[in-house]
C-alpha cells in the first residue's frame, strides 16, 4: 500500500510527489513548488460518501442557486447515462461521467472552490471545454480529466498523456472551441463572482486574437482515473507518476490518480438518489 492512499472517495489529501513514486526524487513544477499528488482507491461508497454526494450534487451539477431538489437531478443524470432503448451508454461515456464527477468530489473535499457546473449548459449531457475550474486563494486551477478502462492497457501514463496534451492543444488554439468563452459562460451559471467571470471574458477576448495563455502560466490538475476490478493495478502503478509527467511544462501542477473498481458505482448512486423521495 502506498504511503496516504485510503480506500476511501473522501478524505484523501495531495502528498509530495517524491513521497509517492518509487524513487522518491522531487519533481518541481515552474513555480519551483513541488507537484502534488492524490493517490485514491476506490471500491464503493460508504454511508458518509453517499450523504456528500446527494447534499452537494445540485450545487455541483447546476450551481449555487439551483432551486432543484437532488432526486431531480440525479434522475437527469442517470436517464441520460442510458440509450433510447433501456441499454447503458459506451462504456467510455459513462466511465467519463463518473470520473470526472467523483473528480470534483475529491477537489470540493480538499478545499478546491468550484467555479463551473458539472453539466453542459447546452445540452443534458458532461461539460465541453476545460473539464473543470477552480479556485484555491483566488488562483485560477485548470482540469484535465481523462479515464480508461480495463480492457486498455492499464496504466497512469497513458490518461495523464491524453489529459496534458488535450489541455496543451485547447489553450493554443488548436480545438474547435474557445475554453475561455465555455468557462465563463459556466462561471456565469454558476454564479461565480464577477471579478473571476471578467477576468475569464479577458482570458477569451485574448484567445479570440490569437493571443493564447501558455501553459507554462497555468495551474493545472490532471485526473486519471483507471477502471478496474483490481484496484491495486493502478494504486502499484501510481508509483511511477513522476516519470510519467517528466517534461511538464506548467506553472503549478497537480495529479488526482483515480483507481476506481467500476463505473456502476456512479450509476448506482445516481440511481439511489433519483429514487429518494
Amino acid at each position: 500500500m502506498i504511503k496516504g492512499v485510503k480506500m476511501t472517495l473522501l478524505k484523501n489529501i495531495f502528498e509530495k510527489i517524491s513521497s509517492i513514486t518509487t524513487s522518491g526524487i522531487e519533481v518541481k513544477s515552474l513555480s519551483e513548488d513541488e507537484v502534488e499528488v492524490i493517490v485514491a482507491e476506490i471500491k464503493d461508497l460508504n454511508p458518509s460518501e453517499k450523504e456528500f454526494i446527494k447534499n452537494k450534487l445540485v450545487e455541483i451539477s447546476k450551481g449555487r442557486s439551483s432551486s432543484y431538489d437532488p432526486d431531480i437531478i440525479a434522475k437527469k443524470i442517470y436517464d441520460n447515462l442510458f440509450r433510447d432503448d433501456g441499454t447503458l451508454k459506451d462504456s467510455r461515456i459513462v466511465s467519463g461521467f463518473a470520473a470526472e464527477f467523483f473528480l470534483i468530489c475529491i477537489l470540493i473535499d480538499n478545499g478546491f472552490e468550484q467555479q463551473f457546473c458539472y453539466k453542459n449548459l447546452e445540452e443534458n449531457s458532461a461539460k465541453k471545454g476545460f473539464d473543470g475550474l477552480y479556485q484555491m486563494n483566488e488562483e485560477i486551477w485548470l482540469v484535465e480529466s481523462k479515464s480508461t478502462q480495463e480492457e486498455d492497457s492499464i496504466s497512469h501514463k497513458t490518461t495523464i498523456k491524453r489529459a496534458y496534451d488535450g489541455i496543451t492543444d485547447q489553450l493554443a488554439g488548436k480545438t474547435k472551441n474557445d475554453p475561455w468563452e465555455n468557462a465563463a459562460n459556466h462561471a456565469r451559471a454558476f454564479k461565480s463572482s464577477d471579478s473571476l467571470i471578467n477576468k475569464l471574458e479577458k482570458l477569451s477576448t485574448d484567445y479570440t486574437s490569437r493571443n493564447y495563455k501558455l501553459l507554462s502560466e497555468c495551474n493545472l490538475i490532471i485526473g486519471s482515473t483507471i477502471i478496474h476490478k483490481n484496484t491495486s493495478l493502478g494504486v502499484s502503478d501510481s508509483k511511477k507518476i513522476d516519470d510519467y509527467i517528466g517534461g511538464h511544462q506548467v506553472k503549478n501542477e497537480k495529479v488526482v490518480a483515480m483507481n476506481l473498481s467500476e463505473q456502476d458505482l456512479f450509476v448506482e448512486i445516481m440511481k439511489e438518489i433519483a429514487n429518494d423521495k
